[in-house]
């Protein structure tokens, strides 16, 4: 899939987003471009195991990020195994936005 198409899922993902909502952003380039769009002002808390999604709120202080702790993945940038998935319990979360590269 092209950035264009990607861009375009990620506006109609962050469409669907509340004002201090908690949000899970999977792996893939997609959800990297969900976090790019993000309103930095909306009490948004992100949960995340894509090490890259950070990188998008790093300076920032109006937007709340959590990052899954786990063992590197070996074929994308994300933080995986028991130790990600035992952290992933102790949350609530409002909206799951899930990578295709899952799915590969």
């Amino acid at each position: 899939m092209q950035r264009p198409q990607k861009l375009a899922i990620a506006r109609e993902a962050v469409g669907h987003l509340e004002p201090v909502c908690s949000v899970y952003l999977d792996t893939g380039t997609t959800t990297v471009h969900v976090a790019s769009l993000l309103p930095t002002d909306s009490g948004i808390k992100v949960f995340t195991n894509n090490i890259l999604v950070p990188m998008e709120f790093f300076g920032l202080h109006d937007i709340s990020v959590v990052v899954y702790g786990g063992t590197l993945g070996g074929k994308s940038p994300d933080l995986v195994g028991e130790m990600a998935v035992s952290k992933m319990k102790d949350f609530r979360i409002d909206l799951a936005i899930i990578g295709a590269m899952l799915w590969t």
